[in-house]
């Protein structure tokens, strides 16, 4: 009967600011992953998975604020909440749990109760870290160097068909970058590219560097990281429509080289946001998810793609190099994009208790200033209809940042 003891424990949480709040709670389960490697070697079918160490966890949490003092408990817990320190949860099934989170929801919807919902992510004391980098500088380092590796796997000659396909894939990633804006570099690299390919087959090496030259130019664009992994996230789709498991040995290599740039190129643009990116965890949180289902798909591609063995002309094994850095330097980009998510702003919201206005709720959250600015920005933050321009109802939820 061991179990029905420790659901009797009570849950405390420990904010970082040192305060202690003990809450009634709801079991929810949790999410175990862990770092793994792959590994693929030529001539030996298969792969090799290296387990590592396990990830911080991912616990979804629901508690509750109740009683008399409910309404000051949770108010109480909100100010608490917006120190950046880790909590420290002592829960009943999970043990002690360091960890931060990425939103608070509120609804206070129901008299007598304040709940409140989250995601816990686990977060280890001390970053690990033996050195100091400029992690903005090494992922631009890894990624040129990553380019470089894939480059010197590049060892077939294409044929007249993959100079067509080239020529029309890159007519084609040109034309979804180019939304991005017109640059006068953008379109210098798409002529030398172009005119590089239709040389391919006497000097490949050359058509593929000017191919990974056109593909990386939308990661430096000015626009904001969600235009330009957007671009980019358009131009792998692109790419992927013309692969197939029945094209030739070439024809792999080449997508190998295309979709492990466009790739790097995400990463990139993923760390190096302009001032107004990343206002919350949350918008961190889905770059990460971003990078990781692009990446994901280009490893089952390539999983797709690759032969039994690589003893025969026409057999494709992917690179084991390029493919081993390219993992390493999205790792290192998610490492570091997780620190600036729980280093960001975190996402609050609320269930309103009765009818208001936008102003009400600007000085409320924010405070007024001069110029409105509080005001247009919590309404830009809850994507604000013209019906509710001028009333907000009850019961609408709305998200505001700490």
């Amino acid at each position: 009967m061991a179990w029905q003891s420790d659901i009797l424990n009570p849950l405390t949480i420990i904010t970082g600011d040192g305060k202690t709040f003990t809450v009634a709670w709801v079991p929810d389960g949790r999410v175990e992953e862990y770092n793994l490697a792959t590994f693929e070697f030529n001539n030996l079918p298969g792969s090799l998975i290296v387990k590592s160490q396990p990830k911080g966890r991912k616990i979804p949490f629901k508690f509750f604020f109740q009683g008399d003092n409910y309404i000051s408990d949770a108010n109480d817990f909100l100010k608490s909440a917006a120190n950046t320190n880790p909590w420290t949860v002592n829960h009943p099934l999970y043990g002690t749990i360091i960890c931060h989170v990425a939103g608070l929801n509120f609804d206070d919807s129901k008299y007598n109760v304040s709940e409140v919902s989250c995601t816990l992510l686990e977060t280890i004391q001390s970053d690990g870290t033996l050195f100091s980098d400029n992690p903005i500088d090494k992922i631009s380092a890894d990624k040129a160097a990553n380019d470089g590796n894939f480059l010197a796997a590049f060892t077939v000659t294409p044929s007249v068909k993959d100079v067509n396909t080239l020529t029309a894939t890159n007519n084609q990633l040109y034309a979804k970058g180019l939304k991005l804006g017109g640059l006068s570099s953008y379109f210098n690299a798409f002529k030398a590219a172009n005119a590089a390919v239709l040389n391919a087959t006497s000097q490949p090496a050359l058509a593929m560097r000017a191919t990974q030259a056109l593909i990386n130019q939308p990661a430096s664009f000015s626009n904001g990281v969600k235009d330009r992994m957007g671009a980019l996230s358009a131009q792998f789709t692109t790419l992927r429509t013309s692969i197939s498991t029945q094209i030739t040995r070439s024809a792999k290599k080449i997508y190998e080289l295309q979709g492990g740039c466009i790739i790097s190129a995400m990463a990139l643009a993923a760390s190096t946001p302009t001032s107004t990116d990343y206002p919350s965890s949350t918008d961190v949180l889905f770059v990460i998810g971003q990078l990781l289902d692009n990446y994901n798909n280009y490893i089952t591609d390539l999983d797709s793609l690759q032969t039994a063995n690589g003893g025969l002309p026409t057999s494709y094994i992917p690179d084991p190099t390029s493919i081993i850095g390219l993992n390493a330097l999205i790792s290192y980009t998610v490492s570091q994009l997780f620190a600036i998510a729980l280093g960001a702003k975190q996402e609050r919201s609320i269930y309103l208790e009765n009818d208001s206005n936008w102003i009400l709720l600007a000085h409320r959250f924010y405070g007024i200033s001069a110029d409105d600015s509080e005001l247009i920005l919590l309404m830009n933050q809850n994507n604000v209809g013209l019906n509710e321009v001028l009333e907000v109802k009850k019961g609408r939820k709305i998200i505001y940042y700490v």
